[in-house]
């Protein structure tokens, strides 16, 4: 049994078989049901590993169970079970929201250093996503990122709040609003 203080290193460690095993359980069976006490680390382990893509995949697939299923149902909050009968507001499968931030949106603290000293911006633009957008709070001001796909480019924005703050691709971006094109 896990405690609920597990880091997502630990959750690693004490689950690499599940991990492992997780692409072929896709694969075989086109869903997968991920316990409760494994979805709250299952997506940054993913990420941990390399594996962003199976992490979209999970949480973008379709029937039952998923989020997909919830957002069909009319979802406008995560619910405590997948199969949608009891509370309809659970922060259960939240950490779906967490890397969705992360990842999708790419806004993430700098993990070793202190709380928000540098905040990395590295968005993932999985194909069939042709639009991602997000905010947060931090110590310095809002840092924004927006990112959308078009004819085989992408372009990026990233508003940072204050210099030598925010980081991009290595380097360091400058105060107010920061344009990309990939």
């Amino acid at each position: 049994e896990m405690e609920l203080n597990a880091s997502v290193e630990e959750f690693y460690d004490k689950h690499k078989k599940f991990l492992k095993n997780l692409k072929a359980k896709t694969v075989k069976y086109n869903n997968v049901e991920i316990p409760a006490d494994k979805a709250l680390y299952l997506y940054m382990a993913l990420n941990m590993i390399n594996r962003e893509d199976l992490a979209y995949k999970i949480i973008t697939i379709d029937g039952y169970p998923s989020y997909k299923n919830w957002f069909l149902d009319g979802a406008t909050t995560l619910y405590e079970y997948w199969d949608c009968y009891e509370s309809k507001n659970h922060h259960m499968y939240s950490d779906v929201l967490s890397w969705m931030m992360k990842t999708i949106v790419g806004i993430s603290p700098d993990e070793n250093l202190p709380t928000f000293e540098k905040v990395e911006i590295k968005p993932n633009f999985f194909n069939g996503l042709c639009y991602a957008k997000g905010s947060l709070d931090s110590v310095n001001g809002e840092i924004k990122v927006e990112w959308t796909r078009e004819n085989n480019k992408i372009e990026l924005a990233i508003f940072a709040p204050v210099d030598n703050f925010v980081v991009y691709n290595g380097k360091y971006l400058s105060k107010g609003n920061n344009e990309f094109i990939i």
